[in-house]
């Protein structure tokens, strides 16, 4: 006599579908779901290093303008650290409503939230140690105002970084062609940098490459003109003038830098030194100083 089989229920594959992802669903908090979905931007976006590049150690105070949802802004929460501080600025009010969310579930009490204008982000002045712009420079429609500002509230010794994505293809394209495309080409960038006072110390392109995508990230490092220590200019001056011995005249001027008054001479000096802040005359003449 043949073994009657057991029958197995037959689900429809939409319905089986349907539960599995229900089950998996149960089982997984949103703030996991979260978490999973940026783990992948984490690491090519390579997060770790853009913290790093913008100075964000214990105690230091820094500002994420275009911060968004907070992305970058509770990373860089947790490496200033409870004696640090961080400014971080959108324009839009949804996006900063969704982070103050954000921060409350996730305590952190060291981050003051700022609705910033389109010229302004509204930054203390003077008071900066870094400022971090990740995908949001090509959204700045008054972009030199706002670079202006950033520089009023760096400190001089801050640093500015900015993450761009940018394609191959659209790096030929004209400025208004690319603010269509939200992305900037980083040459557009050194020089609006340059126009407001900062050096570029550092450009990596590329710096980071998305999953499927054909676009790649730059990253620039900028610092404001006027970040060199006075007594490192006057220590550099005080060498060079010994070694050069009636080479040059040049002057200081407050507020703008060292002048040439005659040639320098194998480019020992560049006319544009930024600093210091009082007057100071030397003369050429070997062995002698004036002021």
């Amino acid at each position: 006599m043949r073994r009657s089989a057991k029958r197995r229920a037959v689900v429809p594959w939409p319905t089986a579908v349907v539960l599995a992802v229900g089950f998996t669903l149960s089982g997984t908090t949103r703030d996991g779901w979260a978490r999973q979905a940026q783990q992948p931007r984490e690491q090519w976006q390579r997060a770790a290093e853009v913290v790093a590049a913008v100075g964000a150690i214990p105690g230091a105070r820094i500002a994420d303008v275009g911060c968004g949802d907070g992305f970058y802004t509770v990373r860089l929460a947790r490496a200033v650290g409870p004696q640090g501080h961080v400014y971080a600025v959108d324009v839009n009010p949804e996006a900063l409503g969704r982070l103050r969310v954000r921060l409350e579930r996730e305590s952190l009490t060291n981050v003051e939230v700022i609705r910033g204008a389109q010229d302004d982000p509204r930054l203390p002045g003077d008071t900066l140690d870094g400022v971090l712009i990740v995908n949001a420079y090509h959204e700045m429609s008054e972009h030199q105002a706002m670079l202006r500002h950033i520089h009023e509230a760096l400190k001089p010794t801050g640093r500015l970084v900015l993450v761009e994505p940018i394609s191959s293809r659209e790096r030929d394209e004209s400025r208004a062609g690319q603010a269509r495309r939200h992305v900037i080409a980083p040459s557009l960038v050194e020089e609006d940098l340059r126009r407001s006072g900062f050096d570029v110390a550092r450009l990596e392109d590329p710096f980071a490459t998305p999953p499927r995508d054909d676009s790649t990230y730059w990253l620039i490092l900028a610092r404001p003109r006027t970040a060199r220590d006075p007594g490192q200019v006057q220590n550099a001056l005080q060498s060079t003038f010994d070694i050069r011995h009636s080479a040059f005249d040049i002057r200081l001027v407050p507020g703008v830098g060292v002048e040439p008054t005659r040639p320098c001479g194998q480019g020992i000096l560049s006319p544009i030194w930024p600093l210091p802040r009082s007057p100071l005359k030397l003369g050429g003449s070997a062995g002698r100083r004036g002021t």
